[in-house]
């Protein structure tokens, strides 16, 4: 929705006001805390007559209030599902089909857990009967774009293109990325969604969710046009090994690789920190989606093989412990665990594939260090791949590595992509913020399974501003309340334009429980705004409200709907607003995206 707004409206009642990117709360004390307080009473009148037509004449209060407080017969109970989707394959790694639910065991923490729902996908198409999907029967199993009809929307592929640039050669990276072109123009299908990111320093969207294949090739070929940021650290690292090598005693030796490994350690702060950024924009993300991560390598131990030439050439200097300091270990597990969290499985991809060894350049032909070179080069490789096999296998995923057959290697992700299983579970906890361990197991022998292994449940909270991020940079709206948004002009005030957003969602669609002498709802709403600058305002969490109807009203209120009313205040210009709406009860959520025009 684009509503362009102007001065020919009138003001309506004021509930919420969220700050814009860049408002310096300081300047304004008190002044918007007023205006809420007193907009509260205005909406909570206008509720209770009825002001907006075919409104339900119900009452909203906080969750304190009488309403929540009346006793009744009835009990809320909330339940975390968690969904895992489980790779099968046979030794030779052809994914295995035809399973059942009662061929898996799934457990948490160690503990077996009832399988509630089962899912099972061979060859793109639902193997089983679903609500709103047509079976896979055997007599159409091959037939050409069968695979093209729609799955449900949380089995829809997404798939993410990250470019590491800091971690890339240029020459590596473009061989790379014309391979990977290739590959998605073969296995994207209709409903696939494939969006392109690269870290140049900072993160960096190139090409956002889409399924036209000729805009993600063309993103990807503005890739190769960018320098390569690990050539330079190859250029620090071979000044490293002369100084190492040229060092009259072991304290200079050790004070080289140490500057090394501390520069190498602090650029990966940077690099981990834009990756978890990345993580985190798609955990509210709906479907399910594969980080296809593109680099050389990233290190386990910053300078761990320099600091191993150190102890070649003074070995009672114990620098292989000094190395342990730049263990880059923790921060993986955190990235993985947040991974997991966020239903994220990653696929990286090893661009250097069979690349040479330092040690068999003319840089160190004929020197001292040549002699120890190919061990101390082995130990980098292992340094460098290490991480890849790790924040690959414990999302799900599996690392391309040390080989040039890139194509036929991505190959392998088509089978994942196009043939899975997912197993739900009913946790016995809800939204405590832990981190679970999840296992899976196949009662056949000799099969292989990969899953994510764990998750962290979540607050309703945590997840509402997930998927308003999600809809704010993604565009994934969704809207199971069938939520209908009304904007009105609220006027000027302190240089900004006072809107007025009603948000009317059927009352059949909200989930109501029994009290004494009440039906009871609970809505919670939520805003972020995306200005035209790029600056974004805090996700604004509205409390929960109670949405109370006398008992002798609901079926009559079942053809009407409610309305949550809120203000919000915008700059001049263009913005992107996303609006939430969350049934309590019920744990659905809305999501809508409108583009705000204030002249």
């Amino acid at each position: 929705m684009h509503a362009r707004l102007s001065d020919s409206h009138t003001i309506a009642s004021r509930a919420l006001t969220v700050r814009q990117p860049g408002d310096d709360p300081v300047r304004k004390p008190g002044r918007m805390a007023r205006l809420v307080s007193l907009s509260a009473t205005v909406l909570l009148l206008l509720v209770i007559l009825g002001a907006w037509g075919d409104s339900v004449n119900a009452q909203q209060t906080p969750p304190t209030g009488t309403a929540a407080a009346d006793e009744g017969f009835s009990e809320v109970v909330q339940v975390s599902v968690v969904n895992v989707e489980v790779y099968v394959t046979d030794k030779d790694g052809n994914p295995v089909t035809g399973l059942t639910k009662d061929d898996f065991e799934i457990y948490e923490e160690g503990d077996l857990q009832p399988i509630t729902n089962f899912f099972a996908v061979e060859k793109g198409r639902p193997s089983s009967a679903m609500e709103g999907v047509a079976p896979l029967d055997e007599q159409n199993r091959d037939r050409p774009g069968l695979e093209r009809l729609s799955l449900p929307p949380e089995q829809r592929l997404h798939v993410i293109i990250y470019v590491d640039n800091f971690n890339l050669r240029p020459a590596s990276r473009n061989r790379t990325l014309r391979r990977v072109s290739a590959f998605l123009r073969s296995m994207v299908r209709p409903g696939d969604q494939v969006m392109v990111v690269s870290h140049d320093r900072s993160l960096h969207l190139r090409q956002p969710f889409t399924s036209d294949m000729n805009l993600v090739s063309t993103a990807l070929e503005e890739l190769q046009k960018l320098s390569g940021i690990m050539v330079d650290r190859d250029a620090e690292r071979i000044r490293a090994i002369r100084e190492i090598e040229d060092a009259t005693d072991q304290f200079r030796a050790m004070s080289e690789a140490r500057a090394y490994a501390e520069s190498v350690y602090t650029e990966m702060d940077f690099v981990l920190r834009a990756l978890r950024e990345q993580v985190d924009l798609l955990a509210g993300l709906e479907g399910r989606k594969a980080v296809i991560y593109v680099s050389d390598g990233i290190p386990s131990i910053a300078g761990e093989d320099l600091f191993l030439m150190v102890d070649e050439l003074y070995p009672r200097t114990r620098a292989r412990a000094e190395a342990a300091v730049f263990n880059i270990d923790p921060e993986y597990r955190e990235m993985v665990a947040a991974a997991n969290s966020a239903g994220v499985t990653f696929y990286a991809l090893d661009a250097g594939g069979l690349a040479a060894h330092s040690s068999v350049s003319a840089e160190f032909g004929g020197t001292e260090a040549g002699g120890s070179m190919p061990y101390v080069d082995s130990i980098r490789t292992a340094n460098l791949r290490e991480p890849l096999h790790q924040i690959s296998d414990d999302t799900g995923g599996f690392a391309i590595v040390g080989t040039n057959a890139v194509l036929d290697n991505l190959e392998r992700l088509t089978r994942d992509f196009r043939n899975f299983y997912s197993l739900g579970f009913a946790a016995s906890h809800f939204a405590d913020g832990r981190y679970y361990k999840i296992d899976v197991k196949v009662k056949r022998p000799g099969l292989e399974v990969r899953h994510r292994q764990g998750y962290r449940d979540n607050s309703p909270s945590r997840r509402l501003n997930d998927g308003m991020l999600a809809a704010l940079y993604y565009g994934a709206e969704r809207n199971p309340l069938d939520v209908a948004v009304a904007m009105k002009d609220g006027g000027t005030q302190d240089g900004q334009r006072m809107i007025d957003v009603e948000l009317k969602v059927p009352i059949e669609k909200l989930t109501l429980v029994a009290r004494t002498e009440h039906m009871v709802g609970s809505l919670q709403a939520g805003v972020v705004v995306l200005d035209q600058k790029g600056g974004v305002s805090p996700v604004t969490l509205q409390d929960p409200v109670t949405v109370a109807i006398p008992t002798a009203e609901v079926e009559d209120a079942l053809g009407k709907h409610y309305t949550y009313a809120m203000t919000l205040a915008f700059k001049p210009g263009n913005s992107r607003v996303v609006l939430a709406l969350r049934d309590g009860f019920g744990g659905r959520t809305s999501f809508l995206r409108e583009v705000v025009q204030v002249q």
